[in-house]
């Protein structure tokens, strides 16, 4: 381990390689994790659900197909997440980190995308106010009080229909969301997300003084988004 021996923020060369070929998330909780590449199993389920989605795209043949079967597949992602934790009493990691679990967020919103795409959405749901309402109520749901599975199981449904009617939202919400501040956030989220986690242990776990380890998240992200990653992207686009 290198860095900060004795705590969980210290660096671990296995760990580093499950996260660089995207099995952190079985990998952190099976064999070894690193308290500062902890957030990267999302990223995991993520790149899993690429995968998943382009071999359905190639095999399945027929729209309806495919939503049903994207359907499908997020019920029995939710029911694996609700039996794991409720009746194996697996923890939170062991339940929700897996790809199996967690991938039923990025199916269901891509069955509602499709659904949408076709028309095919219940009316009610392209109500201005759908959006904002889902948004909220998945926030409530996501409250410490609220049992993990339900989490899962109406909150992530609420959100994946949020994200895909924001377009048909009131256009208080859409206004806000297209200001410069909050587009430059989102152009820097993800690189912000990478490089969150390092920083946030070392205030929970070391007592470090926030606002100058905020200050660097900002930094080591900026940094990355407009020394790396923009040109790498860039490069692909022109390239690929």
């Amino acid at each position: 381990m290198i860095g900060l021996s004795g705590t969980f923020i210290g660096f671990k060369w296995k760990a580093a390689l499950t996260a660089l070929t995207f099995t952190y998330n079985y990998a952190g909780i099976l064999i070894t994790r690193a308290g500062a590449l902890d957030h990267i199993w999302s990223l995991c389920v993520e790149e899993h659900a690429y995968i998943i989605l382009a071999l359905i795209s190639v095999v399945v043949t027929g729209r309806g197909n495919v939503v049903r079967l994207l359907v499908t597949l997020s019920l029995l992602a939710m029911a694996n997440g609700a039996i794991s934790y409720w009746a194996l009493g697996m923890d939170y990691e062991h339940s929700y980190w897996r790809t199996d679990v967690h991938i039923a967020s990025i199916l269901l919103s891509a069955s509602i995308c499709l659904l949408k795409h076709d028309d095919r959405l219940p009316a009610f749901l392209t109500s201005p106010y759908v959006s904002l309402v889902s948004a909220a109520a998945a926030i409530l749901l996501f409250l410490d009080p609220v049992p993990t599975p339900i989490h899962y199981l109406l909150a992530v449904p609420l959100l994946a229909l949020a994200v895909n009617t924001l377009d048909t939202s009131n256009w208080h919400l859409t206004g806000l969301l297209s200001s410069s501040p909050m587009v430059m956030i989102g152009l820097w989220s993800y690189s912000l997300y990478l490089w969150q986690q390092p920083f946030y242990k070392f205030v929970a776990e070391q007592g470090s003084a926030p606002i100058p380890m905020l200050a660097a998240v900002f930094a080591c992200a900026l940094c990355s988004y407009y020394l790396v990653e923009k040109p790498a992207r860039a490069w692909l686009n022109r390239n690929w």
